[in-house]
């Protein structure tokens, strides 16, 4: 079993949205761990209280190293606490990449129970550790969640394939579009069925997963992953474990091809996530109104208003991006707002197709840019996986 255990300030105690806790809930349930317990803790708590069951696998996320938990650890290993050449070296360089001086307190993060085994985080302050008790395995990771994510699958998703066998099999679709309510619809007649094939769905508003489990050798588990599939294919993105954004840079990098990005202010938000994962935007073209500040951090070129929204200007800014940039692919996004009501037209295409994509939003204005840049990442990435643009290289 399972528990995961997140220790942060007391202002964060008791808030329902722990992003960090709820990403691995649902990882370490497409991998058939059984969730014991999940909890939210303050940094002072008492660590000597946690009762480690035997056989049993703890997380506990920390906002920042804690020389009482690595104490308290090395006690119940019988151990000394030890400088970590490995952990210490990461966490030098990740200053000086990042320009960060380095105090006294930096030390707690390589400082750590001898017997434990480091697990390093290049890309955050945070470094994690794991400590063996007997039978019972204790992961000391950071909170933060794209810092943990990371980790997960940089570091521990193989650990624990190779060392927790799993009597069930599973399958997960990546899917953008529904609500969770619409999914529970279309699904229902699956879901309620007799044949101990289990179908979950893992909700992130519009971007969620579908989980497909049953233990191994039962004999309806390919008949309902076809089927299910075979319902849901519009709204599929991937079949593997990836994110919209990581599986664009999946497909990008398999495609080789160059992008060229141009819009209003809601074509920001989307080039902030794509740079956020990495990748190199080469050419992006921000369509300004007089009262527009300009300091995005981004390379870029001003162009000024083009017009008046509409699938028209959508389909002129995305032939201006091809042909200004000698681009493979221009994407476009602009966005008619009034109120909490917007219009946007995504515009996706090559030299010889450009499709235009209207789709109405409702929300804060940050909730409309968000679901416009999750919406355009999700075209961006059927288009390419499909391989929908005869120019691709």
């Amino acid at each position: 079993m399972v528990h995961i255990y997140t220790f942060c300030d007391k202002t964060l105690v008791g808030k329902k949205d722990n992003s960090s806790a709820k990403f691995l809930c649902e990882n370490l349930y497409k991998m058939n761990f059984r969730i014991d317990e999940v909890c939210t803790y303050c940094n002072s708590y008492d660590f000597s209280t946690i009762n480690f069951r035997n056989k049993d696998i703890y997380f506990l996320l920390m906002q920042k190293s804690n020389a009482t938990l690595n104490s308290y650890l090395a006690q119940l290993t019988n151990s000394e606490l030890v400088e970590n050449e490995l952990l210490k070296q990461t966490v030098h360089t990740y200053h000086r990449n990042n320009n960060l001086p380095i105090d006294k307190s930096c030390e707690l993060e390589w400082v750590i129970p001898k017997v434990c085994a480091p697990i390093t985080n290049p890309n955050g302050k945070t470094q994690g550790f794991v400590a063996k008790l007997n039978e019972c395995e204790i992961f000391v990771l950071p909170s933060d969640y794209e810092q943990l994510k990371r980790i997960y699958f940089d570091c521990l998703l193989e650990h624990l394939e190779n060392n927790f066998n799993s009597e069930y099999k599973s399958e997960t679709y990546k899917v953008f579009g529904l609500t969770e309510a619409n999914l529970y619809e279309v699904l229902k007649d699956k879901i309620k069925n007799k044949d101990k094939v289990s179908i979950s769905i893992f909700s992130r508003g519009l971007n969620n997963d579908v989980v497909i489990k049953s233990r191994d050798g039962n004999e309806h588990f390919d008949k309902y992953r076809q089927e299910i599939f075979n319902i849901l294919e519009k709204y599929i993105y991937s079949v593997q474990d990836l994110s919209l954004i990581d599986n664009l840079s999946k497909v990008i990098n398999d495609s080789n091809v160059n992008i060229s990005f141009a819009g209003d202010m809601s074509i920001v938000q989307l080039i902030s996530q794509i740079n956020k994962n990495c990748l190199l935007i080469q050419h992006c073209d921000i369509m300004l109104d007089k009262t527009s500040k300009i300091n995005y951090g981004i390379n870029q070129n001003i162009i000024s208003q083009y017009g008046e929204y509409s699938a028209e200007v959508a389909y002129n800014l995305a032939v201006l991006s091809l042909q200004k940039h000698s681009s493979d692919i221009a994407l476009v996004s602009i966005v008619d707002k009034n109120e909490k009501r917007g219009t946007a037209y995504i515009a996706i295409g090559n030299s010889t197709k450009i499709d235009i994509y209207k789709n109405l939003f409702i929300g804060t204005e940050q909730e409309i840019d968000n679901n416009i840049a999750q919406t355009a990442l999700f075209y961006l990435n059927k288009k390419l996986a499909l391989k929908d643009f005869q120019t691709i290289k």
